[in-house]
């Protein structure tokens, strides 16, 4: 078929068609044009899926005789009401049924097209899936020629596919446009909260949607709702409404797409009365599930323009190069993190070579150091036994022994400190270090004529431990509790057992130097004379898998516990055989 004037006007104004409605508003306004029909009336009805109704206009040609103009026709048009499929005629439901134009005489009863004599019924349907009826009214029978129906039809058909060919190259267009502006959007410095917000405003915006929303996967591998775009308000309430969805289509690494919206059983009831249609996409990135993209049309004017097959290939497309954005993004979160282990564990490690010089250097300065001291508290000895004890320079040597010993005494220390050796483990009883060390320091306990309060727990298991470095800890705590308490002063030291763990508790009554902080106690040199003794006294502790902790108690002015765990640490194989596990009497004769 040639097209004449007249139909190549109609194909340019069914081009310009933004909808189906309008679309079937130009043909059945052109089926009026004597050139092309010459219908007396005409009705373009759209098929709505989601009603189930045909709505439309109803046009009617005005003659110039009522209605002086240069224009051979003028044009009318009125509102037409919604019909269901069943209400139609016979010749309107053929067409409908077969697809093909029909003709015959108007029906008798309360039809809009019961004006004329004759009625003629096109059906058109697009490649996009909308679709719809144009009906044609006419007085006269021998106006409308099968022939002429059939041209007008075909001219209707040529019209769609038209405005749909225009139709689809400006959404290849836009589609093209949007997608460049997101892989600019994401090779860009930008953080990827605004390429998800670009993603979300592109997959609302090139695919006529009234809403979109984005959900990631985050290093935790929660799902969550990252970006919305649409009418404020509503669309976080939709995006939200929208989850569980989005869950399920990563889960199943397909889209799920529903039309109507109550299709989808994942939906709550009152979202799902909110939307005609939804689309989620999920985002894989290189085969995992790293999140969705949803689109969503309300009630409006989009609700008979569903999203056509180009539209679900760009909200593919665009998945994909969100997938790789979010895996972009998270690739250079884990290079920060691993820049920064690197950089704390070079820290790290000539922080522990600075410290490593410093012990070594500190264990030779002890070394080195003891050796005077030690000759000055010798000679110092040697000079009191000299010295009478009304001599006036006594008392100076008592100074010298006093403070020599002290230093003899922190070097040794800060020895121990620097050189601690790794612990011999053998099965001890704690009860047992305790009392030696009470009688270690029996001279000093004489000498502030100090009242001990002793409970030693009887029954305590024997533990695999460190005896020198456990007994280096008590006397420790009994060193620093004898040099905090005035003379006549009290110590406490007391042991039993808790249900996983041997607990050891050394206290005293002594007064807090001013500004004194119980927890710089194990800080070395933080003692009341400084030192590392305590410092020393935890390391050893933690190492036997125990807990160290000080704190003031009503009379007593500091408490120092430690805990040693039973469990993993007692020799099971003296622990007394329970008879319930014990063998039958016939395994013991055996042996």
């Amino acid at each position: 078929m040639e097209p004449g004037a007249p139909e190549l006007a109609l194909f340019e104004a069914a081009a310009r068609a933004a909808t189906t409605r309008q679309l079937l508003r130009v043909l059945a306004e052109g089926a009026l044009a004597p050139a092309l029909m010459g219908a007396d009336a005409t009705h373009a009805l759209a098929w709505d899926p989601l009603t189930g109704l045909f709505e439309g206009d109803s046009f009617e040609r005005h003659e110039p005789s009522r209605h002086p103009a240069p224009d051979a026709w003028r044009v009318a048009r009125t509102a037409h009401p919604a019909w269901e499929l069943e209400s139609l005629d016979a010749v309107t439901r053929l067409a409908w049924d077969e697809g093909r134009p029909h003709l015959g005489a108007a029906p008798s009863g309360p039809r809009p097209w019961t004006r004329g004599g004759w009625i003629a019924a096109v059906p058109l349907r697009s490649g996009s899936g909308e679709s719809g009826l144009i009906v044609l009214e006419f007085r006269d029978p021998a106006a409308c020629s099968p022939a002429r129906l059939a041209r007008f039809a075909e001219t209707a058909r040529v019209a769609v596919e038209a405005r749909e060919s225009a139709a689809d190259r400006e959404r290849r267009a836009a589609h093209a446009a949007g997608l460049d502006e997101l892989t600019r959007s994401a090779l860009s410095p930008r953080n990827i909260a605004e390429v998800l917000h670009v993603a979300a405003r592109l997959a609302a915006e090139c695919t006529g949607s009234d809403g979109a929303a984005v959900w990631a996967i985050g290093a935790d591998q929660v799902l969550a709702l990252r970006v919305t775009h649409g009418v404020s308000g509503s669309r976080e309430r939709l995006g939200r409404a929208l989850h569980p969805v989005a869950r399920a289509a990563i889960d199943e690494a397909r889209p799920r797409e529903a039309c109507p919206a109550t299709d989808e059983f994942l939906l709550p009831a009152e979202a799902a009365a909110d939307l005609a249609a939804i689309v989620v996409i999920p985002v894989l990135a290189y085969g995992h599930g790293a999140g969705a993209v949803g689109v969503w049309r309300g009630h409006g004017p989009h609700r008979r323009e569903p999203w056509s097959p180009a539209d679900r290939e760009f909200l593919a497309v665009l998945s994909r190069v969100v997938g790789l954005a979010l895996d972009q993004a998270r690739r250079f979160s884990e290079l920060r993190d691993a820049e920064r282990r690197e950089r704390d564990a070079s820290q790290y490690a000539r922080r522990r070579d600075a410290l490593a010089a410093l012990g070594e250097l500190s264990a030779k300065a002890s070394r080195e150091g003891l050796k005077p001291t030690a000759s000055i508290r010798v000679f110092a000895a040697r000079l009191l036994d000299l010295l009478g004890e009304e001599d006036p320079g006594r008392e100076f040597a008592e100074v010298i022994a006093r403070e020599a010993e002290r230093l003899e005494r922190l070097l040794r220390e800060q020895r121990a400190h620097a050189e601690l050796t790794p612990a011999g483990m053998e099965l001890v009883e704690l009860n047992g270090i305790v009392e030696r060390a009470l009688q270690s320091a029996g001279e000093t306990l004489v000498r502030r004529r100090a009242r001990v309060l002793k409970r030693l727990a009887a029954g305590l298991p024997e533990l695999l431990l460190d005896r020198d470095g456990i007994a280096r800890v008590i006397q420790a705590l009994l060193a620093y509790a004898l040099d905090s308490i005035a003379v006549g002063g009290r110590v406490r030291v007391e042991t039993r057992r808790l249900t996983q763990h041997v607990l050891v508790e050394l206290g005293h009554d002594g007064v807090h130097e001013p500004g004194e902080v119980l927890e710089q106690l194990f800080q070395p040199f933080g003692g009341p004379r400084g030192g590392t003794g305590l410092s020393v006294a935890r390391r050893i502790i933690e190492e036997h898998g125990g807990e160290l902790r000080i704190r003031a108690d009503g009379e007593w002015t500091t408490l120092v516990t430690f805990t040693l765990p039973i469990v993993g640490n007692q020799d099971r194989r003296r622990t007394p055989k329970d008879r319930r596990n014990a063998r039958d009497r016939r395994a013991l004769a055996a042996e």
